[in-house]
């Protein structure tokens, strides 16, 4: 059986990634609705239920969550 530590960071890694996936999905919706001026990290915080500070541990800028988007919308079509 696995030392409990490692379980909690597993458990966190996982949690951590729901985030990314929620944060994902609301900025693409966002980015689609107001376009990429119009929408804010302060929104997309806002339609996930997240801090501002919450949301720059996973992008650390609109541009990166903004490319993350874009690149979870036209990989599979590249691949």
């Amino acid at each position: 059986m696995p030392a409990p530590t490692i379980l909690a960071l597993d458990g966190a890694r996982r949690r951590g990634e729901a985030t990314a996936a929620r944060i994902l999905d609301a900025a693409e919706a966002l980015f689609a609705e107001r376009g990429y001026h119009g929408t804010t990290l302060r929104d997309v915080a806002g339609r996930v239920g997240l801090r501002i500070p919450s949301l720059y541990n996973h992008f650390a800028s609109k541009d990166a969550l903004y490319a993350a988007v874009l690149a979870r919308g036209i990989g599979p079509v590249v691949a």
